[in-house]
């Protein structure tokens, strides 16, 4: 979710992969200890045990959240 800095701040978007990370976690072995985001990031501090590497849950993370948070604000993807 590269180039999105503009949006962040407006329409909730920060609260929304909130939401969407905490879902995820109640469904899977995903621990997300902490979301929190600067200006133009979002950062995640996530644990899974020994079952993925950091690299695929990054993955997994920015695919469901890519697409979900896409679905829900379907303006950003006509912008980007």
């Amino acid at each position: 979710m590269k180039y999105w800095g503009e949006f962040f701040p407006n329409n909730g978007i920060i609260n929304y992969l909130k939401n969407i990370c905490n879902e995820i976690g109640k469904g899977t072995v995903f621990e997300f200890d902490s979301i929190g985001s600067d200006d133009d990031n979002v950062n995640f501090f996530v644990g899974a045990g020994t079952k993925y590497f950091p690299s695929k849950l990054m993955q997994i993370m920015k695919s469901i959240t890519t697409r979900r948070t896409f679905r829900e604000y379907f303006e950003i993807k006509t912008h980007l």
